[in-house]
């Protein structure tokens, strides 16, 4: 490795490209790997400060501008994984750790020509007399939400993922004052074994972090594992192994979920000022999760976080303040201004709920909802389920923003993710065939009813059940299962719902007739009197004539 110059060190990161050749040699592929040796080769990023724990990344988009086929960086014999979120997401805009006085290997894994290597080597042609600087994007505080101001500082400040070969994550969590490192191949598993079984807490955490994560070159994943070696550390004190420990209780990896037993932890390891313990267990006091609900002991946890620049103890802070609590009313300025603070760090539940005061027109704040829409955009290319599903109802329902390919495609992305509003949604454009964007197709409308219907969406169980009532989709009517999605629906209060299963009890359909449980759905739906029931009974049966005609015409186009 060579250093850097002086006058560069510590703002730029020096890079060079490490290419590998595939070639085929007796009908086998084989890859050699070839360094650059000249320092015309060496390029220079920027290096960023993450302003919460002063850290020093690399933005992953600036390493492919320079390299766009990069597969993964090396320090070493290190790869440098991207950074991670306390949900063991990778935090966006993509990063790693910098290494200031150093230059990093950049391994290129495609098939790379000549002309590309000359392209990175000179930047378009330009002759190069020095290690030529390569600038990523310029930091502007407008654009402070959107790239997360390069950092998440709610999220612990080095977890981190490892990517391997450029195709794939593995995911691994680390709090900040123990870093994860490279998998680990077989004689280093063993010497951190052996360590660890001599009671090395370090030894026994960075083993318990290899079996909770599961790497291709080192162990299998195995969070009972896992939790023995995070136990074993966490019982001699060690704050990280016990917010991890903590951790596997919360979330139920390797031991049955017991948000009781994670607080007990969370509270051992945040008493060290392990601080996402700190914002776990403000969490769980704020939300009553296995402890009793208590705003005041919420608070005295999440504000010494939120105060030292936390994302999503802020978060938090900003929701305390936005639906008041009993120790102040709600206060939608002082929600909004803890809510920048954290959407500034790119966080985006707080962008969501930004969106949410100027859609609402909340408080102080004018209803903008074209500002809204700004903000929900900055959640959802983040890929947050909630800010999709509102950019999508924005473009679908607010007249001067109406982009229906818009509101489509962020919809899709949103239910695609388990949102179970967004899944109905798309599921009621493919059964109405939506303006000409979206083709009408039953089976598709069936399939996301389902999917949303099954986490309990009471307007998807009701249309899912008309549909089996109606036949859409398939070759004939099922009464049974327009019966099965009615009920669950009555279940929750639904007067569709009710209404659609008075009509089953009343035909026979599905169940057997029974004039009097009609009449006692009906009467639950404010339909009290006989006289008037009368009269609802003939308009329902009006309509259930039509619809059994319509059913007829797609059963005989079948």
């Amino acid at each position: 490795m060579s250093k850097t110059d002086n006058n560069i060190e510590g703002r730029f990161q020096a890079v060079r490209p490490i290419y590998n050749n595939v070639s085929h040699s007796n009908g086998l592929l084989t890859t050699t790997s070839t360094a650059s040796k000249s320092d015309s080769d060496i390029l220079h990023v920027d290096i960023h400060e993450d302003p919460t724990s002063g850290k020093k990344i690399v933005l992953w988009s600036d390493i492919l501008v320079v390299f766009k086929s990069a597969a993964h960086v090396r320090h070493d014999i290190r790869v440098l994984p991207f950074l991670k979120d306390r949900s063991l997401k990778d935090i966006q805009p993509l990063r790693i750790e910098a290494v200031p006085n150093a230059t990093l290997d950049v391994y290129i894994e495609d098939n790379i020509t000549h002309e590309e290597k000359d392209a990175a080597r000179t930047l378009s042609g330009a002759p190069q007399t020095l290690p030529p600087l390569r600038r990523g994007p310029e930091y502007d505080p407008h654009e402070q939400a959107r790239w997360g101001d390069f950092t998440d500082s709610s999220l612990p400040s080095a977890d981190e993922s490892i990517n391997i070969d450029g195709k794939g994550e593995i995911d691994g969590s680390s709090p900040a004052n123990n870093p994860h490192t490279t998998p680990a191949p077989h004689d280093a598993i063993m010497q951190l074994t052996a360590k660890a079984k001599q009671g090395d807490m370090s030894a026994q955490v960075e083993l318990g972090e290899e079996y909770f994560s599961g790497y291709e070159d080192g162990l299998p994943q195995d969070s009972e594992a896992a939790m023995k070696w995070f136990l074993q550390a966490a019982n001699q004190g060690h704050p990280a192994a016990q917010y991890y420990v903590g951790l596997m209780y919360y979330r139920g990896l390797g031991v049955p979920v017991d948000k009781q037993t994670a607080a007990e932890w969370f509270l051992k390891a945040a008493n060290q000022k392990e601080v996402h313990s700190q914002v776990l267990l403000g969490e769980m006091y704020l939300h009553g999760q296995g402890i009793p609900e208590d705003p005041s002991r919420a608070l005295q946890w999440l504000l010494p976080p939120a105060n030292e620049g936390h994302a999503e103890a802020q978060y938090y802070i900003g929701c305390m303040y936005n639906d008041g609590t009993p120790l102040f009313s709600q206060d939608y300025s002082k929600a909004m201004e803890w809510y920048l603070k954290a959407a500034g760090q790119g966080h985006a539940g707080s962008q969501v709920k930004i969106g949410e005061l100027y859609f609402n027109g909340h408080g102080v704040f004018l209803k903008n909802k074209a500002t809204a829409l700004m903000w929900f955009l900055k959640a959802a290319e983040q890929g947050d389920p909630r800010g999709q599903r509102l950019a999508g109802e924005c473009y679908e329902n607010v007249q001067h923003l109406q982009d229906y390919p818009k509101a489509i495609e962020w919809y899709l992305k949103a239910a695609q993710q388990g949102c179970q509003e967004s899944q109905f949604a798309v599921g009621r454009m493919y059964e109405e065939g939506y303006r000409g964007v979206v083709e009408q197709d039953y089976s598709a409308a069936l399939r996301w009813y389902l999917k949303a219907a099954k986490q309990g969406h009471i307007d998807a169980q009701v249309s899912l059940a008309k549909m089996y009532y109606q036949g859409k989709g398939r070759k004939r009517p099922d009464y049974f299962k327009a019966v099965e999605w009615y009920q669950k629906a009555a279940d929750q209060r639904s007067h569709a719902a009710l209404r659609g299963l008075a009509i089953m009890y009343r035909t026979g359909r599905g169940v057997d007739k029974d004039f009097g449980e009609a009449k006692r759905l009906y009467n639950i739906i404010g339909v009290g009197a006989v006289e008037d029931l009368a009269d609802t009974l003939r308009e329902e049966e009006e309509e259930e004539e039509e619809e059994e005609r319509e059913a007829e015409a797609i059963y005989r186009s079948l």
